[in-house]
């Protein structure tokens, strides 16, 4: 039995009875979707973004605000019988920024109603139709087969997308051509010079007529003399069948450095990332700039997603996954301890919350909210300043002025005496 089957996805009618009537959408006659088959993950550069943006999107930490106890488990748990959060959160990463949609689908209990995991899908050809009145997604995972591997209600899909444009569902199926022929005539351009360079190329003329298997065989004698490593002292020794015999100069002809960085900048500029993420040497205002630019707009996309997928428009008021960037350590030492210092004094973040920033175990009692003393509300404040200024107006009150200006001058003639 495969995964497939392990899914228990509810089957209403078999597979071969769906008629293929297309479900038309707001601006999508026929929503359909087919992954790019160029290479695109196969590139190193492209790859080593992918795989940063992979890496960031990784460390987000799921929680989940609701009453499902078996959502409720699934999140504190693993997603799936055979990931980590970490890994599904990496491969749905890839596969969004890989070739711009992403479809997670969900695994229900043998009742066929209570979700109980959830899984990214890699397919080839995905098509929304129309079955009983309502939207069904088709997913082809071999290419060329006419026979949908499964079909699943489109609001039981959570699809991520990037360069949502065409389609109401899908994103669009494009990739940097231009940008990939170009990287690949420069690796080729680079293993050609290479090759190249590593063979050494003599020029000689010979200086009368020979046989050609006596040229052979003079060819022969001559590479091995001179040009194999047994000719330890570098010198090259011929007879007077060969005259004026020279080196030839290779010269290796690639992109120079200019062009190389037009590449990278437009690889950079479409996967939303720089040199400094790629090689991690990057100050926290950088990573601050990519993860909101970034990671942020993606876990917010993933988190609206999931809620929709396992709940309905009326459960999703009070139930609801998110996706928390709590496990980004991308801020230096000392800007953590200035978080924390005034997030917890400010009654803003729990003791325990400020030390899992640090990667430190929890303590007991540290699920408390603290605040420093000299902190008041603002009503507060105010009543207290009423109350002092009604008081010290009633002291006035109570005190006559004459007994003051008597004391005064009581003061004034003991200070003369």
């Amino acid at each position: 039995m495969g995964l497939w089957e392990k899914l228990y996805w509810p089957k209403k009618q078999a597979l071969s009875s769906f008629v293929n009537k297309p479900y038309a959408t707001l601006s999508d006659s026929t929503p359909i979707s087919t992954t790019f088959n160029g290479g695109v993950y196969e590139q190193e550069l492209i790859r080593a973004c992918i795989d940063r943006f992979a890496t960031a999107c990784s460390k987000l930490d799921p929680s989940y605000e609701g009453s499902n106890k078996s959502i409720a488990r699934m999140i504190k748990t693993t997603p799936n019988e055979i990931m980590t959060w970490p890994q599904l959160l990496y491969r749905c990463a890839t596969i969004t920024d890989a070739i711009n949609t992403c479809a997670i689908v969900p695994g229900y209990a043998r009742d066929l109603q209570t979700i109980t995991s959830i899984y990214p899908l890699m397919y080839h050809t995905a098509q929304v139709v129309e079955y009983a009145g309502e939207p069904w997604v088709k997913f082809f995972t071999v290419p060329g087969d006419d026979e949908p591997s499964h079909c699943i209600e489109l609001r039981n899909v959570a699809f991520l997308t990037r360069y949502q444009f065409q389609s109401d569902v899908f994103g669009t199926e494009l990739a940097p051509s231009a940008t990939l022929d170009l990287m690949k005539a420069q690796v080729e351009a680079q293993k050609s010079a290479i090759k190249a360079g590593a063979r050494v190329r003599w020029m000689g003329q010979v200086s009368s007529r020979m046989d050609e298997k006596d040229l052979e065989n003079k060819r022969k004698r001559f590479v091995e003399s001179n040009l194999s490593q047994d000719n330890e002292g570098g010198i090259l020794v011929y007879d007077q069948t060969f005259s004026s015999v020279e080196q030839v100069k290779n010269q290796s002809y690639v992109i120079d450095a200019a062009e190389m960085e037009r590449i990278q900048d437009n690889v950079f500029s479409y996967y939303g990332t720089n040199k400094a993420i790629l090689q991690n040497d990057y100050e926290p205002n950088k990573w601050a700039a990519y993860y909101e630019g970034k990671v942020e707009p993606w876990a917010l996309q993933i988190s609206e997603g999931i809620t929709r997928m396992l709940f309905t428009q009326t459960q999703r008021l009070k139930n609801h996954v998110d996706f928390s960037s709590s496990r980004l350590q991308y801020a230096a030492m000392a800007e953590k301890r200035n978080m924390i210092r005034d997030m917890v004094d400010r009654g803003l973040m729990t003791l325990n919350e400020g030390r899992r920033i640090l990667q430190m175990a929890p303590v007991e009692g540290g699920d408390v909210y603290v605040i420093r003393g000299e902190y008041l509300m603002l009503s507060q404040v105010d009543m207290t300043e009423r109350q002092h200024d009604s008081d010290f107006e009633h002291q006035l009150l109570e005190k006559p002025l004459y007994e003051d200006m008597s004391n005064d001058s009581e003061d004034d003639e003991n200070a003369e005496a």
